[in-house]
């Protein structure tokens, strides 16, 4: 439902030297927008309210390629371990493991792994908790790099990002959107004068350009560097320099190079794909989020159940209303009367149909079921039906042979009686049928006779046809006489 789907706001979170970086996500129509950024001691009643993601440094993460065979996710997490062993420097219990499936293809599959030492994480977590801070979710700082690089405005997705922090500078390279490789150097973005960072960054970038042979990549994107030293990283690079432009709005470079690492954690936990807390790491609270929801929930189910059983009470009175209506109509079918039909049922005086239940009506329409079926079936033995010495009286008064005898001559008459009701049959009903043959002077007359016969009358049935051919000359009409006999 729509408050289970609602994304909530997404807090990321750098540790300082000496404070906290934070930068709040919102999800606002279908897009993610920096709700805030701020430097300062963080409010646990802030992060109570908000889902807080923090990253692992780089220098405790370790990332690597696989090419597997063509598998499923379940297939491939089942192997996983088993891959990951011989690339690790470190035994596989020691650490935790998670995955990025980059492609697949009818070739295989390929994975970025990435391993962060139990002891590390450990670290980690207890280094937030002695601000009483406690992340739902932890990713690495290159995947935080990685995912903060989908929201730079550019024509290319192949990337060589070097992000300078407080502490360290990391590099990365992203070929085609996908994260290939990190590295770590031990230089804060005040030690970049030193020598021996030059040296290091050098050979970072002959490791990222080797790993990059069909990706030409000729910018060196930079996060964190003041303008000032720009020039001189142009010149140790080598490379054409930027500092890239987001999709965000109202984000300067200067918040760009002072937040980069929490913005990009927050949209890393957005994601929710590296998530390195599992296992006796897990989150301890998995249901703080859901409170609200279920309780909501709860409450829309009793007030949509309440509106049900009283819309099927409503339903059920109007129902029972209907049948009492319908049990009295029968019983005026039988000819019985509601007061003395009660009697057996209540001793003291009959009650108003409208009260009865239908439990109630259910115990007299079984009475009066076995009352009829004890009845024997009867039918009417003397059918009301014009006789014959009736129907030959009224073809003499009919105005069509009476006024002008010479016009119509009746050759013959077949007076039948085709049904009757009988033992067997004590339903049927009876029905006489009259053939009648006669010859007109022209058939003007003879139609004129016909249109008559299927005229209303006190003799022809108008609900059955009236039949009517031609045979040398002579007609016969074939009709039903009205039955008047009273059935039960």
């Amino acid at each position: 439902m729509f408050f289970f789907s609602k994304k909530p706001r997404i807090v990321g979170l750098e540790k300082g030297v000496q404070d906290f970086r934070v930068c709040e996500l919102a999800f606002r129509k279908k897009n993610w927008v920096i709700k805030a950024l701020t430097s300062q001691e963080v409010s646990c009643t802030l992060l109570d309210k908000e889902e807080v993601i923090s990253s692992v440094g780089t220098h405790h993460v370790l990332i690597r390629q696989l090419e597997l065979p063509r598998m499923s996710d379940k297939e491939l997490a089942a192997s996983l371990n088993f891959q990951a062993e011989p690339l690790l420097p470190y035994p596989l219990e020691s650490c935790l493991l998670q995955h990025v499936v980059n492609s697949k293809g009818s070739l295989g599959t390929e994975v970025t792994l990435f391993a962060v030492k139990k002891e590390h994480l450990k670290a980690h977590l207890e280094d937030f908790a002695s601000a009483s801070i406690e992340p739902e979710r932890v990713t690495c700082v290159p995947h935080a790099l990685a995912a903060l690089s989908s929201y730079f405005i550019s024509d290319f997705q192949n990337f060589l990002i070097c992000h300078s922090g407080e502490i360290y500078t990391t590099c990365v390279l992203i070929l085609e959107g996908k994260l290939i490789s990190s590295h770590f150097l031990p230089y804060s973005r005040n030690s970049l004068d030193e020598l021996e960072f030059e040296l290091e960054l050098n050979k970072v970038l002959l490791s990222f350009r080797s790993q990059a042979k069909n990706h030409p990549i000729n910018t060196l994107t930079l996060l964190g560097f003041t303008n000032q030293k720009i020039p001189r990283l142009k010149k140790i690079s080598g490379m054409e320099v930027e500092i890239p432009k987001t999709r965000f709005k109202n984000l300067s470079d200067e918040d760009l190079a002072t937040y980069a690492i929490p913005i990009g954690t927050a949209l890393a936990g957005a994601t929710a794909t590296v998530d390195f807390r599992q296992k006796e790491f897990s989150y301890g609270k998995k249901w703080k989020r859901l409170k609200t929801p279920l309780l909501t929930y709860f409450i829309l189910s009793c007030i949509l159940s309440s509106l049900f059983f009283a819309w099927g009470r409503l339903n059920l009175k109007e129902r029972l209303t209907t049948l009492q209506q319908e049990y009295l109509t029968l019983l005026s079918t039988h000819e019985k009367e509601y007061a003395t039909f009660e009697i057996p049922f209540r001793e003291e005086e009959a009650p108003v149909a409208s009260s009865l239940t239908a439990d109630e009506i259910t115990a007299r329409l079984t009475s009066l079921e076995k009352e009829i079926k004890a009845q024997p079936n009867t039918y009417p033995l003397l059918p009301l039906i014009p006789k014959v010495r009736d129907l030959l009286a009224w073809l003499e008064r009919h105005p069509h042979i009476a006024n002008e005898p010479s016009k119509i001559k009746i050759e013959s008459l077949r007076y039948q009686l085709t049904h009757r009701p009988t033992f067997s049959k004590p339903g049927e009903k009876y029905r006489a049928r009259v053939s009648l043959e006669f010859t007109a002077i022209n058939p003007s007359v003879a139609r004129a006779f016909h249109e008559s016969l299927r005229d209303p009358s006190d003799f022809i049935d108008s609900n059955s046809e009236v039949k009517w051919n031609v045979s040398n000359e002579t007609y016969r009409a074939t009709f039903n006489l009205k039955d008047q006999t009273v059935y039960r």
